[in-house]
């Protein structure tokens, strides 16, 4: 794959279009952007194609900006336009490989196990393309034919550490253990245990879900930790993640001594409350907007057994709001509101890498010697 991407760029530097181009490619391999970020990259890009209409790495570069900020459907279409536009075996490769990752990422596995095929047709050594479509299958329960892939990617990669031996070996470990063969799921779970340093998050993720299998979840959490600080937008890391948090939570909340039980409807009735509000957020001149933020607030104190998804939302609509308000005294208001709603949930969740991502965007914005918030509330009042 790199080798494939590689090609494409060597023939864009030919390109008229190659200046702007390469200013997006230099804020999308930024390890985090911000909306302003975004824009300035998708702006060079956009205008890359308006002087180039026929560079096919400037719809590549777009689709992995739009992935990057979690619009996956959005990055699909840039793939397709750059198969458009280049013809060759190169782009489609490429195209079709990080459709089928966009695909897994909106959770239509069978799609991505469609596109990793293709992937596959055009080149057969392709060893990522065999990971990635055996973990499809795996989440296909299709167990025989995601062993046959992984085996497949073990036996191309030989002993190159390079080459994603860590996530095949968890791959066949997941892979045995549905298929009832305990020996071989344990040996293969050993093998994967004794890579020390995985060289991608990937890894690290699939490392943790034999890990989960396995019933060893302090490891699943530290791989899938360590899969989030390798890339912060791996997303079956982030899935995985709050999954099994979300599921220790319960487990303590279930063995205290004096649990609170909130019945099934009301959590996921609140739970759809809570999309609405965050779709909300999209637009700050939403004349409704005040009302909606009061109606929030309050559910804070109505549902405490969903206070770390209320909290998170809260601090992100805040961090949303620090860019749309002049006022000194509202920016700071914003980021010390989101600081303490991080920080609680860092309290319960020390691995909740949105509330680490959030504390470190608000250290590098809030001022050194920052007072404590103000008692008015210029942004919910």
């Amino acid at each position: 794959m790199k080798n494939a991407s590689r090609m494409m760029l060597d023939s864009a530097f030919k390109s008229k279009g190659f200046r702007h181009l390469s200013t997006g490619m230099n804020i999308r391999s930024k390890s985090s952007i911000d909306k302003a970020a975004y824009d300035e990259a998708m702006s060079a890009l956009n205008e890359a194609l308006r002087i180039d209409p026929k560079l096919a790495y400037a719809h590549f570069e777009k689709g992995l900006l739009r992935a990057k900020v979690g619009d996956h459907e959005g990055a699909i279409k840039d793939f397709e336009a750059m198969m458009n536009v280049n013809k060759t075996g190169t782009a489609a490769l490429i195209a079709h490989f990080h459709i089928g990752e966009a695909k897994g990422n909106l959770n239509c596995y069978n799609d991505a196990e469609q596109e990793f095929t293709k992937v596959i047709s055009l080149d057969s050594k392709c060893i990522f393309a065999y990971i990635k479509r055996g973990y499809a299958r795996l989440k296909l329960n299709r167990h025989q034919d995601a062993f046959d892939d992984f085996t497949k990617a073990i036996k191309l990669a030989g002993k190159n550490p390079d080459e994603e031996l860590c996530a095949s070996y968890s791959g066949l470990c997941i892979a045995c253990k549905h298929l009832g063969m305990e020996q071989k799921a344990s040996e293969y779970y050993g093998q994967a245990k004794s890579v020390l340093h995985c060289r991608s998050a990937f890894q690290y993720f699939m490392r943790g879900e034999a890990h989960k299998l396995f019933g060893d979840k302090d490891a699943a959490l530290k791989d899938y930790n360590d899969a989030l600080n390798k890339d912060p937008n791996c997303v079956p890391a982030k899935a995985a993640m709050e999954e099994l948090t979300k599921s220790s939570s319960q487990q303590g909340n279930n063995t205290s001594n004096n649990p609170t039980e909130i019945p099934l409807g009301s959590a996921e009735s609140f739970l759809n409350m809570m999309r609405e509000i965050r779709a909300s957020y999209q637009s700050v001149d939403n004349p409704n907007v005040q009302e909606i933020l009061n109606k929030f607030i309050q559910l804070l104190d109505e549902y405490p057994d969903a206070e770390a998804e209320t909290r998170l939302s809260r601090a992100e609509f805040n961090l949303h709001m620090y860019d749309r308000v002049a006022n000194a005294a509202q920016k700071q208001f914003t980021l010390e509101s989101a600081q303490k709603d991080y920080e609680s949930v860092r309290k319960t969740n020390p691995y909740s890498q949105v509330a680490a991502a959030g504390l470190e965007k608000i250290a590098r914005l809030l001022p050194p010697a920052s007072s404590s918030a103000p008692s008015y509330s210029p942004i919910y009042n």
